[in-house]
């Protein structure tokens, strides 16, 4: 019971958090934007997390993780690196000379990251791992609004600390 109050919690927090204010008219906006492309892009993302999350959940179940992540990035670097270069290789090069240290180092956080979920599919259910995700947001927000100063930061702080309290029944009660 304490994982689907927190999948609820961070769902909450998710959907309040890019608000202004929290009245009731800002709270029903996104449910009557459904017409407008962004909110309509924005569904169709959080569609397609869930499908490559089920996706994924399917393949380390029936594969080591690691075996699994070199079968889907196999078919990426063989297709998309030669397509790069064809294409863009004037403006790669030049970047790749100035930050081929950083680009090495953000693809293996990336790398090890996305392994790292992998493994934990293998321990739990996908939809605490796909909840459990969404702390990068808490992170971003504390982020956004002490170093950029941005704006209706009670509101995104409130947000955040839905989905932290989420994430954190998920891990103590899931």
């Amino acid at each position: 019971m304490g994982g689907l109050v927190g999948i609820l919690l961070v769902v909450v927090g998710a959907y309040i958090i890019g608000f202004r204010t929290l009245e009731w008219k800002e709270c029903m906006k996104p449910l009557f934007s459904l017409k407008n492309k962004p909110y309509q892009l924005a569904m169709l993302t959080a569609l397609l997390v869930s499908l490559y999350s089920i996706a994924d959940k399917i393949g380390v179940h029936h594969m080591h993780p690691f075996i699994f992540y070199y079968l889907l990035l196999l078919p990426r670097l063989t297709l998309y690196i030669p397509y790069v270069f064809k294409t863009r290789y004037p403006s790669v090069m030049p970047e790749w000379r100035r930050n081929r240290r950083n680009i090495l180092l953000v693809g293996f956080i990336q790398f090890l990251g996305y392994l790292l979920i992998l493994y934990a599919m293998t321990l739990t259910k996908v939809s605490y791992i796909v909840a459990i995700r969404q702390i990068s947001v808490v992170f971003a927000v504390v982020m956004g609004t002490a170093l950029l100063k941005e704006k209706y930061g009670f509101i995104r702080l409130l947000a955040s600390s839905f989905i932290f309290l989420g994430v954190f029944l998920i891990g103590v009660k899931g």
